[in-house]
């Protein structure tokens, strides 16, 4: 939905509806996306709607070095991920609701098609 108003975001919610916001924001203002994150939690705590806040998808600087690690690791057959479930997409929910819960063991993993 952009950078649209927090306001405005949470008045095209239904009553019980969830907002998942990436954390954005407008890098040029004072506190970039960490205010835009704040305003979020806050709004949270005063409204009857869930907003939920999740880091970006493509993380930066000193995180995407390692995740480059990580996939050389891997690559190299000197790490091996432990995926637990294996979903296709449309049971989606529920693989978040393993993960939620505490009850996944290893990655959940999404297919497609």
């Amino acid at each position: 939905m952009g950078n649209h108003p927090t306001g405005r975001l949470r008045r095209t919610l239904t009553p019980t509806g969830t907002l998942v916001a990436n954390a954005g924001g407008s890098p040029g203002r004072v506190f970039g996306a960490m205010g835009a994150t704040l305003k979020l939690l806050a709004a949270g705590a005063l409204a009857r709607q869930r907003l939920r806040v999740i880091l970006p998808a493509v993380p930066s600087g000193p995180v995407r070095e390692d995740l480059r690690d990580v996939v050389a690791l891997v690559e190299a057959g000197r790490l091996t991920p432990v995926v637990g479930r294996t979903l296709p997409l449309a049971e989606a929910a529920a693989g978040m609701r393993l993960v939620e819960e505490g009850h996944a063991r290893g990655k959940v993993v999404l297919t497609v098609g």
